[in-house]
């Protein structure tokens, strides 16, 4: 069966151009063809038919081969074009084949025609299928771009030599360089700015590995991107990397193993604040105890006794025992507060004597003090100590000398300082501040500071108790502290405390009383403690002073002693926690039969088991224990009389 081929002739020779058919039907071709010898002819043939080969000869009246093969060009043909000549010079072939004629024929050699364009035609038909795969190869990149611009992950493609030849949207987003610029730029090099990390991951994106591995990438505006990538290497070389975003995630899990280590050590320092409040009750009997009975043996001797000496030390070390707890006792906030409207620039001023003599000459004391500074509701007595614990802390960390800066001011925190610091809370606050030019703290330690008996000092040189009595008032004020120092660098405490509507202040009374004030006048007192050791103490010193003393261990045996009384008893004084009821509820059955009973509360528990609220409640006089012969003798006195 004969091959079809559409041939366009250009040539002005009709006999010629039958030579070029019968030689296509020769070589067992069926021939459909046309001649033209002008361009407008060869315009409207190229647009009328489609061919599969052009046939031209050189020179003609009306045209050339060179014309025909400008208006192919134009028309973006891609067939075979040959010169069919009777003369063309050497020199004006190798110029047509330069200008793209793919050959030329003698016309006195017609035979070599056909197998040319055999030649030619296999070619074109190659030419096509590539340029029919380019087009699909770009079809499908042009898909595969797109999907991979939808995807919500980095997806690049670097060829084996380290260019980047692919990348979605989603890794420009992220990294900042725009599609022109990254193509044009050594991105590695961008990316990873330290030569040593920019190797480590040139070998991981050269490895078959698909692990996903963490990188930290340098961004356009300089930033850190956080994220992942693993990576898939194809047998040609080629890198496919994929890369997840987690800079949020990394900071979130940041920020949970920050509040993490925040609540583990409030649940620490609540644990420790609990058992200080559990110890306190029984510690602060056995002080009463030994303060009571030191105080009776030194009332019985001569200082010139030999025990006098020895007496006075048991005193002096319970009385400094009894500091000690009551320093944990601040700490753990379970020491009973009497608030009051205070102005902290007011207490600082009226400190600073005390605070010149507990520092010493070699540091000076710098005062910036808000002259119009916001009221809080504060305990007088705490907030002293809470000053004198942190300049005492300053000094002790400058021990050649220095500075210390105290400072208070009215702050507004808003919403972006409680997202940094998720203890604190919206409003509006003062900001107590000490600041010091001393040895400064690392990280370690800054997480300690607060805990009771941490020490950075040696042994025999403090207690470790000071920041954790700061810590334990600021908390029970309903306020925080925050910690800023580097080594070498000093430290500053700031003490926040809420603003109060208040304007009560606070003034101190002082009022002189003589011990000879403090004596009995032969009045009958109820006793009431189930510590044997206590009531044993009291009686005698109560007895001693002029009073009566029944004693009793218990509400009931309390109770019973009342009603054979029959109403002659002046005052109870009673423990509030007892073994069947409380001191409390004794009170008010008491009181009941005689409603001008005197009541004097005492207790060694600081936390709610003392029922402090009530007592204010009530107002009902109370004495804490550990209390000394002194001080329990006043408040009997100023009891009866009130």
């Amino acid at each position: 069966m004969d091959k079809p081929i559409h041939v366009l002739i250009v040539e002005d020779s009709e006999n010629d151009a039958l030579l070029i058919v019968r030689e296509f039907r020769r070589s067992g071709y069926d021939v459909t063809y046309e001649r033209v010898d002008t361009s407008e002819a060869m315009e409207a043939a190229i647009n009328q038919q489609k061919w599969d080969v052009i046939l031209s000869d050189h020179s003609m009246p009306h045209f050339s081969s060179f014309g025909a093969l400008e208006l192919v060009k134009k028309t973006g043909l891609d067939l075979p074009f040959i010169i069919v000549s009777g003369s063309i010079g050497e020199e004006t072939a190798v110029a047509a084949m330069k200008a793209g004629v793919h050959d030329y024929i003698m016309k006195d050699n017609l035979p070599r025609l056909v197998p040319a364009i055999g030649r030619e035609l296999r070619e074109a038909e190659i030419r096509s299928e590539r340029k029919r795969a380019e087009e699909s190869l770009k079809d499908q990149k042009e898909i595969l771009q797109r999907v991979i611009d939808n995807i919500p992950v980095m997806i690049t493609m670097y060829d084996a030599k380290g260019e980047m030849k692919l990348f979605n949207k989603e890794f420009v987003r992220l990294v900042g360089w725009t599609d022109e610029e990254a193509r044009h730029l050594d991105l590695m090099e961008k990316f990873y700015p330290d030569p040593g990390y920019r190797k480590m991951a040139w070998e991981y994106m050269m490895s078959a590995t698909m692990d996903w591995r963490e990188f930290e990438v340098t961004t356009r505006e300089g930033g850190i991107l956080e994220s992942i990538w693993s990576n898939v290497r194809l047998p040609d070389g080629t890198q496919i990397g994929i890369g997840i975003d987690v800079t949020e995630r990394k900071r979130a899990e940041e920020e949970r193993e920050k509040m993490q280590a925040q609540l583990i050590q409030a649940q620490k320092m609540e644990s420790i604040g609990t058992l200080a409040g559990g110890v306190a009750h029984d510690f602060n009997n056995l002080l009463t105890t030994i303060q009571g009975y030191a105080q009776l043996g030194l009332m019985s001797m001569k200082e010139e006794e030999p025990l006098y000496e020895n007496l006075k030390e048991i005193l002096q070390a319970s009385q400094r025992a009894a500091s000690l707890t009551r320093q944990l006792l601040l700490f753990s906030r379970k020491q009973p507060m009497e608030p009051f409207a205070l102005n902290l620039s007011d207490t600082v001023n009226n400190l600073m004597k005390m605070l010149k003599r507990l520092i010493g000459e070699n540091i000076a004391v710098e005062t910036h003090l808000e002259p119009n500074l916001w009221i809080v509701k504060a305990d007088p007595g705490n907030m002293e100590q809470v000053i004198m614990n942190l300049v005492v802390n300053a000094r002790d960390a400058m021990p050649e000398g220095g500075k210390i800066t105290i400072k208070t001011e009215n702050v507004d925190i808003d919403k972006g300082y409680c997202d940094i610091y998720n203890y604190a809370r919206p409003g509006q606050f003062i900001c107590l501040s000490v600041e010091d030019t001393g040895i400064g703290m690392d990280k370690e330690i800054i997480q300690h500071i607060f805990e009771p008996f941490f020490t950075t000092k040696g042994v025999g040189k403090g207690t470790g108790l000071g920041l954790s009595v700061v810590y334990g008032i600021v908390k029970q004020h309903e306020g925080w502290i925050n910690v800023y120092s580097e080594p070498g660098q000093g430290s500053i405490f700031k003490v926040y405390l809420p603003v109060s509507s208040e304007e009560t202040k606070y003034e101190t009374k002082r009022e002189v009383i003589s011990i000879q004030d403090f004596q009995g006048k032969g009045e009958r007192i109820l006793l009431v403690e189930d510590d044997s050791g206590i009531r044993e103490f009291v009686n005698k010193v109560l007895t001693k002073s002029g009073y009566e003393v029944l004693e009793a261990s218990n509400t009931q045996e309390a109770l019973d002693i009342s009603e054979k009384e029959s109403g002659g008893l002046a005052l109870v004084f009673s423990d509030v926690v007892l073994p069947d009821k409380s001191g409390l509820q004794l009170a008010e059955e008491l009181l009941l039969r005689k409603p001008t009973l005197k009541v004097l509360l005492t207790s060694g528990y600081t936390d709610q088991k003392s029922q402090w609220s009530v007592i204010k409640e009530k107002g009902y006089c109370f004495i804490q224990k550990p209390y000394n012969l002194n001080d329990l003798l006043r408040v009997v006195r100023e009891v009866l009389d009130k």
